[in-house]
């Protein structure tokens, strides 16, 4: 049976808009930063009656649900709906560790709600999540996740867990390239990303900004590697790198991404075309696309730059694969 429930960890620049592609062709809504980055709506769907009615229950009280129940005005319900989705979603956003500022909207009835949830019993399991739904994360950390979060996935083996990464010499070069070409309104779904956008912006040469990138210790992304080592090692996480994931458009070859679609697919327990699924992933179009090209990196690393490189990631790129 499908997996009704995935967490994609996406490292930053690290090909999100190929797993992406991939997720959606299997069927899955989209949720997580992957929307927030780029500032559009939520991808949900459809939910049953039943899963609706029990959304409700975990976010209202009793009185505020017989209210609900007792409104005949449609676009009343479809409101106290709409909220308390978001209300469960977003709390588990905080639950799942992704920052504050990026999981509350801002309005005041919403953050109460996700408050209230969030002190709840009744809206711990992941399990109560909608069903057929990705989450997109860019990183899964360990000492910022809710420890109950752990602990359902260990004893039941969902959500499915993915993680997707690059040959960190080319995340690190995406990321300036995209900060260096994106405006502020571009990069407000992520206040990281949008202070960075304009240091980046006044160093003057991409070798000055890699030098930058690679000394800065709170470079966005910078830790990304690190954290992950975990999910890296984890029996039980599908792993799935850029240069598998991209094919012949980027720099691979179809046989490596279609066996790697189908290597998804069997992980998620779907019964996509694997070669069909494959020849729509390279989406020029998406937002965070800029070459999306294997070893584009040797174009732009000098020796020195490589030296600071072994430095900062010398102890993870070899359990990589990127020796």
């Amino acid at each position: 049976m499908k997996a009704p429930r995935v967490i994609v960890v996406s490292l930053r620049k690290a090909g999100t808009h190929l797993i992406r592609e991939a997720i959606a062709a299997f069927g899955y809504s989209i949720t997580g930063q992957v929307a927030e980055a780029a500032g559009g709506p939520r991808s949900d769907g459809h939910l049953d009656q039943d899963v609706v009615h029990h959304i409700l229950r975990m976010v209202y009280t009793d009185e505020e649900l017989a209210a609900i129940t007792a409104e005949t005005d449609r676009k009343v319900i479809d409101q106290a709906i709409r909220r308390a989705r978001d209300a469960l979603t977003d709390s588990w956003r905080i639950r799942l560790g992704l920052p504050e500022s990026a999981a509350l909207k801002g309005d005041d009835i919403g953050t109460q709600l996700v408050a209230r949830t969030l002190m709840r019993g009744a809206a711990r399991r992941f399990a109560d999540t909608p069903p057929n739904t990705s989450w997109f994360l860019h990183q899964l950390d360990l000492a910022q996740v809710d420890q109950a979060f752990l602990r359902e996935w260990m004893e039941t083996g969902e959500p499915r867990m993915v993680l997707t990464y690059r040959d960190p010499r080319d995340t690190l070069l995406s990321m300036i390239n995209f900060l260096a070409t994106r405006g502020p309104a571009d990069l407000a779904g992520l206040p990281d990303h949008q202070l960075y956008g304009e240091i980046i912006k006044a160093i003057p040469t991409t070798g000055e900004r890699l030098t930058f990138a690679l000394s800065d210790p709170c470079f966005p992304g910078a830790e990304s590697f690190a954290r992950a080592l975990w999910l890296l090692r984890h029996p039980r996480v599908c792993t799935l790198s850029f240069e598998d994931l991209v094919g012949p458009e980027g720099g691979g070859s179809t046989e490596t991404q279609t066996a790697a679609v189908a290597k998804l697919a069997a992980f998620l327990d779907v019964d996509d075309d694997p070669a069909a699924v494959a020849d729509r992933l390279f989406n020029p179009g998406s937002y965070t696309f800029h070459r999306g090209q294997i070893g584009a990196w040797r174009e732009h690393f000098t020796p020195e730059h490589e030296e600071l490189f072994q430095r900062r990631y010398g102890n993870v790129v070899d359990a990589y694969g990127y020796a």
